[in-house]
């Protein structure tokens, strides 16, 4: 009893010293997930800085003493052994565990090495400083030593999630804003570099453009000659002016070779990849990522404007010189046409998996307010528990996720091996962009089994916490793989189709609605299933009937009798006029009728055989003659009639022909 009465008393000097601990200033790691951790961190300094939470506090503290009290003569009134004071335990613990831990404030530096970011946040409990920094020290410490063993460019730290190969692949998508260049690019490839192509004595090939280049201008500049002409296009002579070779590459030269004209297309691109372009810290990052990728893929280092040159030129060299390559043209294809539904996922949860991380991330943070309310009642243990455990996950997510990022980067050297052999020609710049979407591909379909398991090692180490934001964690992931499986069907022919033929019939049935009741259109819908029903009895009875009258074969299969079926009295609208015709199963022509309408306003209606002879009716506002055809298309008169007089064969007009 007196030494309960003694911690009591200490208990006040404790909790002041305890609120005049010193502040803590760490650092906070992440690794494409800025904009949300930051705003978490922010979110919760202003909560705890508002005077309306200590309120809500202090509530939550006197409900907590008058629980407890309550329980305690609950358990003493049924004559149960009590002991004096033990209700005030709870409440003191966890007021010791606001005052030292929650009062005191701190800074944390939230830095992005992945974008280059960085932003620090004042006014943060010290516990959350401590738990969120010293947790994620270990990640770092971990991410460092995984890094050591990486490949120059290859690190967690700068290229976490494949970013590099995102970079790479929308450059395809980027070039300088120049049609005038563009085209008269395009002309002096044509006129100029297709001459030295067939130049005898040339030493410009098309087995160097390409695999052996990595400057397509050098090349380019073997075409000058004062001999041949093209067309330059610029804003002076925007309708184009004829000029030799020579000058114009001396005027195409410089423009291509600026690394100013690239700056806008370098700013597409690094947006593309998640970076601010109005960010000049973030834009030299995105350049030395793009450039140290390439590097390490391919073991070529060029610079970012040369990467976005190449890609360019290659793209106008493919159009006139390799479009009959097919290895090169199915690249390029696929540039177009992503065919494969597992693409759509890996790039859906490549692109998503940072931003769950830092959703989850800011979640653990966010609802540290509302988990600090327990510490004055008897859970605090399982809210203290929780809190850890949540900044345990993503610790554990972290490490995982660094692992197989360090496994995705070594087999994506070998991925680009045929790239490295190419240099930067026309085929590696057509394989570039395709290697670059499946290793995105890949790096989200294996990233997403991080999630499981840092879920497994945070229910080993904490079982109240890690788990339930393990569990939120994937299910996120597989709502965002679920969207990528549908995303990745539209990005295939097939699947693109099918999206559009239901929007069709949706439209369809969304303007018949108002005007037709659901039991007419129901109606009228198995009408339609009964008429293509009969169609189909029908025509077989027809066939059995020719068949048994021999007018076609006894072997004449379906697809035979639809075939002929549809050759009868086929109709097609001519210069001359509406023509129908009538076909055998063979394919020859059987009946030819064709109306047309003459100058003079008479109408013609001739109607031939297989052999091209038959007759002619000519309908005209003085009377009606009729004619017999050959086969060589000459007209015979047969009869005729002119304002109710006849004249026939037997006493005949003299004879005309057409």
């Amino acid at each position: 009893m007196r030494k309960r009465s003694i911690i009591i008393t200490i208990l006040p000097w404790v909790m002041l010293h305890a609120a005049q601990a010193f502040a803590l200033d760490m650092e906070y790691y992440t690794y494409g997930g800025f904009n949300p951790v930051t705003q978490a961190f922010t979110k919760i300094a202003l909560i705890f800085s508002d005077s309306g939470y200590q309120g809500l506090l202090f509530v939550i503290m006197v409900l907590g003493l008058i629980a407890g009290v309550t329980a305690w003569l609950a358990r003493a009134a049924t004559g149960a052994r009590v002991i004096p004071m033990v209700w005030a335990v709870p409440v003191f613990f966890g007021a010791i565990l606001y005052l030292a831990l929650f009062v005191p404030k701190g800074n944390i530096t939230v830095y992005d090495p992945v974008l280059n970011r960085f932003q620090t946040i004042g006014q943060v409990p010290d516990a959350v400083v401590f738990t969120a920094g010293f947790l994620n020290k270990i990640e770092r410490g971990m991410v460092d030593i995984i890094d050591t063993a990486a490949a120059p460019g290859a690190e967690y730290q700068t290229t976490a999630g494949g970013i590099g190969f995102k970079a790479l692949e929308s450059v395809k998508g980027s070039s300088p804003k120049n049609n005038y260049a563009r085209t008269s690019m395009i002309r002096y490839v044509k006129d100029c570099v297709t001459f030295e192509l067939v130049r005898p004595g040339t030493t410009l090939s098309l087995d160097d453009l390409r695999n052996n280049t990595t400057d397509f201008l050098t090349d380019l500049g073997k075409a000058v000659n004062p001999a041949v002409y093209t067309v330059y296009y610029d804003a002076v002579h925007p309708e184009g002016a004829n000029v030799t070779c020579t000058e114009a590459w001396n005027s195409l030269q410089p423009i291509y070779a600026n690394p100013a004209n690239y700056d806008e297309a370098i700013k597409k691109v690094c947006s593309k990849a998640y970076f601010d372009p109005a960010n000049m810290a973030e834009l030299n990052t995105c350049k030395t990522l793009l450039t140290s990728t390439l590097n390490f893929t391919t073991g070529t280092a060029v610079t970012p404007e040369k990467i976005i040159q190449q890609r360019q030129i290659a793209e106008i060299l493919y159009n006139f010189y390799f479009q009959d390559d097919y290895e090169t043209s199915m690249l390029m294809e696929s540039n177009r046409k992503i065919t494969s539904t597992g693409l759509g996922i890996g790039l859906t949860m490549n692109e998503w998996i940072p931003i769950i991380r830092a959703v989850m991330t800011a979640i653990a943070i966010g609802v540290i307010p509302f988990l600090v309310l327990f510490l004055f009642t008897p859970v605090v243990g399982k809210a203290v528990s929780v809190m850890f455990g949540f900044f345990v996950f993503l610790t554990t997510w972290g490490i995982t996720d660094a692992v197989i990022h360090g496994a995705a980067m070594d087999y994506a050297t070998y991925a680009f091996e045929d790239m490295r052999q190419s240099n930067l020609g026309v085929y590696a710049m057509a394989a570039f962009p395709t290697i670059s979407i499946k290793l995105l591909a890949m790096f989200g379909v294996i990233r997403s089994a991080g999630i499981m398991l840092a879920s497994f090692f945070s229910m080993m180490l904490i079982r109240f916490g890690g788990h339930a934001l393990a569990m939120l964690a994937g299910n996120l992931s597989r709502i965002v793989q679920s969207g990528g499986a549908q995303a990745g069907q539209l990005l295939t022919p097939e699947g693109t189709s099918a999206a559009m033929n239901q929007q069709v019939r949706a439209a369809g049935l969304l303007a018949g609605m108002p005007e037709h009741r659901f039991s007419n259109m129901a109606a009228a819908g198995a009408f339609s299933l009964h008429r293509n029903v009969g169609g189909y009895k029908a025509a077989m009875n027809a066939k059995n009937s020719l068949q048994q009258s021999g007018q076609i074969d006894q072997g004449t299969s379906d697809s035979d009798m639809a075939t002929m079926m549809a050759s009868a009295r086929m109709s097609v609208g001519t210069n001359s006029g509406l023509v129908e015709v009538s076909t055998a199963p063979d394919g020859h022509g059987t009946r030819t009728k064709s109306e047309t309408v003459n100058a003079d306003g008479s109408t013609t209606v001739t109607t031939t055989g297989s052999g091209g002879t038959g007759v002619a009716v000519d309908n005209m506002a003085e009377g009606r003659a009729s004619y017999s055809v050959d086969g060589s298309g000459n007209f015979q008169t047969t009869q005729a009639t002119v304002n109710g007089l006849n004249r026939s064969q037997s006493d005949p007009w003299p004879s005309i022909k057409k």
